[in-house]
């Protein structure tokens, strides 16, 4: 109900699941799952605004590796990211790295179906990371989108 009051949201995609699929050395999205975004914004009668921050992985380091599927398991079943965040010094105090975050043209999801707009969405963030990641300075880093 509060939805169709407000006239914008802001939903962030990656949730746990992506926290622990990051990597120290990546730039990694979590997208293709994440339909219900879509159809959250279809049903309301929300445009989507994408929005994509590049360099926010360098901030903290992470412990243990995100390829430890006892943790993945654990983390989902839990719905808690079991993962330990450090930055200098091996303190919670970030790493300084720039960060550049792009916002897209609004997406409307009214004519389409959810799974269109899904794909529409998903493009928008592979053209974004193709067109902008040398300007955000992290075109030497891998860009993930699972």
């Amino acid at each position: 109900a509060l939805l169709k009051e407000v006239n914008s949201f802001s939903i962030f995609s990656g949730g746990i699941s992506e926290m622990m699929a990051t990597h120290n050395d990546k730039e990694t999205l979590l997208l293709s799952k994440r339909i219900g975004i879509i159809a959250l914004a279809k049903e309301h009668g929300k445009k989507v605004v994408p929005v994509l921050a590049f360099g926010t992985t360098q901030h903290f380091k992470r412990w243990p590796s995100p390829d430890n599927p006892t943790l993945h398991w654990l983390s989902k079943k839990l719905r808690a990211a079991f993962l330990i965040p450090y930055g200098r010094f091996g303190l919670p105090i970030p790493f300084f790295a720039p960060t550049t975050i792009v916002f897209g043209s609004p997406i409307d999801v009214a004519e389409a179906t959810v799974e269109e707009a899904h794909k529409q969405w998903m493009c928008w963030y592979v053209e974004a990371c193709t067109k902008y990641a040398k300007v955000a300075g992290v075109s030497d880093r891998e860009i993930v989108i699972l």
